[in-house]
């Protein structure tokens, strides 16, 4: 961040988000210290950044890095239940939970880097205290 890497600051977040979940939690404090902390075209660039990659891009980095000595392969905690969508002309597709989870995650990373997330939660804390 100091250095002004931002594409840098998008693949390590992206790494994050593929992790577990104790990861994905690290990758959306690391995001509210940057909107605290960081301008907002710095924010809005990570965020394109993050957009443009593909949710299995850093899945081998994160096997190498943040995963190991494990062998667990189970999916994180907050992934959604359902393996099947139907499309328009009713095909079943099937859904991998990974990258549903991941997609989860990148867009609640998304709305923490937007600055919603921060707004929300201030203003429920000042709705909750007045």
């Amino acid at each position: 961040m100091v250095l002004g890497e931002l594409e840098t600051v998008a693949n390590i977040l992206d790494t994050l988000l593929s992790g577990s979940q104790d990861d994905a939690l690290i990758a959306y404090q690391i995001a509210f210290d940057l909107v605290e902390n960081e301008n907002q075209a710095f924010l809005l660039n990570v965020g394109n950044r993050l957009d443009s990659q593909t949710p299995g891009q850093s899945s081998l980095l994160v096997d190498q890095t943040v995963n190991a000595g494990t062998t667990s392969t189970e999916p994180a905690g907050d992934v959604q239940m359902g393996d099947d969508t139907t499309t328009a002309n009713g095909n079943a597709n099937p859904v991998d939970p990974k990258e549903a989870a991941h997609a989860d995650r990148l867009a609640k990373l998304k709305g923490i880097l937007s600055g919603e997330k921060s707004i929300q939660l201030t203003l429920q804390f000042l709705y909750s205290h007045n």
